[in-house]
């Protein structure tokens, strides 16, 4: 079973609190679940799934995500993974927000 290793689950929620997003992170389960259906994007929850799907498409079944990337990627760190994926995910909320974008 694809699953993030407790270290990269605890970077990215410390990378989440970094960008600002700890806030809008769900509180337990049934909220993340009633968020989700609700299309309200839990910001943990997009960056974990941004990051599942490129485990995914990379092949990887078992193990974590970040670390299958990371070895695969050619010299892109796991810190790097996850702090582009927030920062995607920071980008993402403020446009859907109303708050554009930079660039």
């Amino acid at each position: 079973m694809m699953q993030f290793c407790q270290e990269h689950w605890d970077d990215l929620r410390i990378e989440i609190a970094k960008a600002g997003l700890a806030d809008a992170v769900s509180k337990d389960g049934a909220e993340a679940v009633r968020r989700f259906k609700t299309k309200d994007a839990d910001p943990l929850l997009e960056a974990h799934n941004i990051i599942m799907v490129l485990g995914a498409k990379r092949g990887l079944v078992e193990g974590c995500p970040v670390c299958h990337v990371a070895a695969e990627s050619g010299g892109v760190t796991d810190a790097e993974i996850i702090r582009m994926t927030v920062e995607n995910v920071k980008e993402r909320r403020a446009v859907a927000l109303g708050k554009g974008g930079e660039g």
